[in-house]
């Protein structure tokens, strides 16, 4: 990237030999990067959706690759070395670091990010004039500022567990606001910036223009320090402040809220320490199980996969798709179904008017409209008689990271004989649901990677099992909604295109 007066040029250079980088064609029609060599300058990624793990030690920049006209959700996970602080002798300037482009990316470093005059980590960069939700996470150690946005004005959440030498901008720096459209230069996106119990950020964290939140999700180690932290953040001005914690002093300014998610039990809470090791993919990963969040992430996360969970571009259809009437599938008089998500699809998120349908992630909660936040997961092939007695049925969630936040949901079914595919015409908030609704409230730690039972929903299967055409071998759809008053007030599990041994399950106990 050249800087010409005030304008940016972008000069694309080849894509190098990818020797050292293992690539796969996937089912979005972008590549899967694995990169363990150690000679590579620069890796441009496709303007489909790619996915990119480095183990090794990139001299230059990683960027997404999506242009304007083709936003495409894309997952960048550094375990190893990018960036050297030097003039990139391929594009002429000090570009190095992780960029996101147009689409909600998902963008995590686990390792050392060495940023160039410009910043470390970018949601997006040049040619992304797309208004998206990307999730940026900073597990590792970054030389150079993370920005959300630098030529558009998207809804991104960053979140921090690890060390920023610079700052932490929700919309544009100081140094990159002059590279940006006058028109755009006084707006800003709606962003959450998070800090958990290993962030360390020498310079500014700023929300810039726009609605934006900073919240605190450190750990207390004690009922004082609880006490104290609580009340420095009720006292403080999402404006302009400071708040130390465990030596570490955060200064703030150009927010409108700030969140107090701080966590303390006698017992100690679980450290916030998302770490994934590799890009998700369809096969299961069941010991170096990856952070979504946003898919992830493509996730879009509050934390934020992640994701948060980072938004897609919803793909309507005209109508829904109906699954045939199935054929009766024999099943025993009693036993235990252990029910899980088996088809990409199957397992969707609604955000308001957003539908996501193919993220790395889920949410369990609320998004950011408390007022229309659903989760969609439907089961397939449920092995039980029609009017079966359900003695239990648990709903289960895996968590992929250590997380703590309030949850207050309701939990119905589709009442539906054969519940149909999720679609953009056919959502989780249009199906009409079960008489029998669950409550649940919660408020407790989940651990990283730990099955958790959500609540048990055998009132609603029962009365699924009980209508007069349902079958063996049915479809159906349980419909979570957040109920809380709060946005962001959700926990994140993975989605089956993120990890399909670790979706969510429904584990059915009957008799007849």
């Amino acid at each position: 990237m050249l800087l010409i007066g005030a304008v940016f040029v972008m000069t694309i250079p080849a894509l190098p030999a990818l020797a050292d980088c293992a690539t796969v064609t996937n089912e979005f029609g972008g590549l899967d990067y694995t990169c363990t060599g150690d000679t590579l300058t620069v890796i441009n990624g496709t303007p489909q959706t790619d996915r990119l793990t480095n183990y090794s030690y990139i001299s230059g920049y990683v960027w997404s690759g999506g242009f304007r006209s083709i936003p495409s959700p894309d997952t960048i996970i550094n375990n190893g070395t990018i960036g050297d602080g030097e003039i990139n002798p391929e594009t002429g300037d000090d570009d190095d670091g992780i960029w996101g482009s147009a689409g909600d990316d998902t963008l995590i470093n686990n390792g050392v990010i060495v940023g160039g005059g410009v910043g470390a980590m970018f949601g997006d960069g040049m040619l992304a004039y797309v208004a998206d939700r990307d999730l940026i996470i900073n597990n590792g150690t970054t030389f150079g500022d993370i920005i959300g946005d630098l030529q558009t004005r998207g809804h991104d959440t960053i979140i921090v567990n690890g060390t920023v030498n610079g700052g932490v901008y929700g919309d544009f720096s100081p140094f990159t606001k002059g590279f940006t459209s006058p028109s755009l230069q006084n707006t800003g996106g709606n962003d959450t910036i998070i800090l958990q119990d290993g962030a360390l950020i020498t310079g500014l964290i700023d929300g810039s223009p726009g609605t934006d939140i900073l919240r605190f999700e450190f750990t207390a180690g004690s009922q004082q320090e609880y006490d104290a932290l609580g009340a420095a953040i009720s006292a403080a001005s999402p404006a302009s402040g400071s708040l130390t914690f465990l030596g570490r002093t955060f200064t703030w300014v150009n927010f409108e809220t700030l969140e107090n998610n701080i966590a303390w039990t006698p017992e100690g809470t679980p450290t916030y320490t998302p770490v994934p090791t590799d890009v998700p993919t369809s096969t299961p990963l069941p010991t170096d199980v990856p952070t979504s969040t946003p898919v992830p992430t493509d996730v879009p996360t509050s934390t934020p996969v992640p994701t948060d969970v980072p938004t897609s571009t919803p793909v309507p259809t005209n109508t829904p798709t109906y699954t045939p009437s199935p054929t009766p599938t024999d099943a025993p008089a009693s036993g235990t179904v252990t029910l899980q998500i088996t088809a990409p699809g199957d397992d969707v998120n609604e955000d308001g008017a957003n539908y996501y349908p193919s993220y790395q992630g889920v949410f369990i909660g609320t998004g950011a409209n408390p007022a229309a936040s659903f989760l969609g997961l439907r089961f397939n092939n449920v092995a039980i008689p029609r009017g079966a007695t359900i003695t239990s049925a648990r709903l289960e969630i895996y968590s992929p990271s250590a997380q703590w936040i309030s949850l207050n949901l309701q939990i119905a079914a589709d009442a539906s004989d054969n519940s149909a595919p999720f679609s953009a015409s056919s959502r989780p908030s249009q199906r009409l649901l079960t008489a029998a609704v669950v409550n649940h409230t919660s408020n407790e730690g989940w651990n990283v990677n730990v099955w958790y039972t959500l609540h048990d929903v055998s009132a609603v299967v029962q009365e699924v099992i009980n209508r007069p055409g349902w079958q063996s071998g049915s479809s159906l759809s349980l419909i979570v909604r957040g109920i809380g008053g709060a946005p962001w007030s959700r926990k994140l599990s993975w989605a089956f295109e993120g990890s399909p041994a670790f979706t969510p399950r429904l584990v059915i106990t009957y008799t007849q």
